[in-house]
C-alpha cells in the first residue's frame, strides 16, 4: 500500500534516487526525467559501440564473461530502446547481439522462463533469424 510505499522509499540513501524510484513506483515521470533516461540509454549504447567497434567481444577477441554480464543487462535494448539500439545506430553493438542470441544454449534458457522476458528474447531472435 502506499504508506508500505512511501516507508520503503524513505529508506532510499539519496534525495536523487528517491525521486527517481518514486516516479518509477507512481508512474510519474516528467518530460525531463524521460529525456534524461534516453539520453542515458543512448549513451551506454554508443559506449558499447565504441567498444565493439575495436574488437569482437567485450573483453577482446574471445567470448567471455564480460560479454555474459553486459548481454544480462543489455538483451532487448533494440526492442525497448530502438532510438538507440538499431543497426543503423549501432551496427557493431547489433552484431554483438546477433552472436550471442545464435548460441543454442541461450535459446534453450530463455525458453525456460514464463514471463515478459521470454517474449522479448522470442522477438530478439524471431528479428536476428537465428
Amino acid at each position: 500500500g502506499p504508506e508500505a510505499l512511501e516507508k520503503k522509499l524513505a529508506n532510499i540513501p539519496t534525495k536523487e534516487r528517491r525521486i527517481a524510484w518514486s516516479a518509477a513506483a507512481n508512474a510519474t515521470f516528467t518530460d525531463e526525467q524521460i529525456e534524461n533516461s534516453k539520453k542515458g540509454v543512448t549513451a551506454g549504447v554508443q559506449m558499447m559501440e565504441r567498444r565493439l567497434k575495436e574488437a569482437p567481444w567485450f573483453a577482446g577477441s574471445s567470448y567471455s564473461i564480460a560479454d555474459i554480464v553486459i548481454f544480462a543487462n543489455a538483451y532487448a535494448l533494440p526492442d525497448q530502446h530502438d532510438y538507440a539500439a538499431s543497426d543503423q545506430l549501432s551496427p557493431h553493438f547489433m552484431d554483438w547481439l546477433k552472436r550471442i542470441y545464435a548460441h543454442k544454449p541461450i535459446q534453450e534458457a530463455f525458453e525456460l522462463g514464463r514471463t515478459e522476458m521470454r517474449e522479448r528474447a522470442r522477438r530478439m531472435i524471431k528479428r536476428f533469424g537465428v
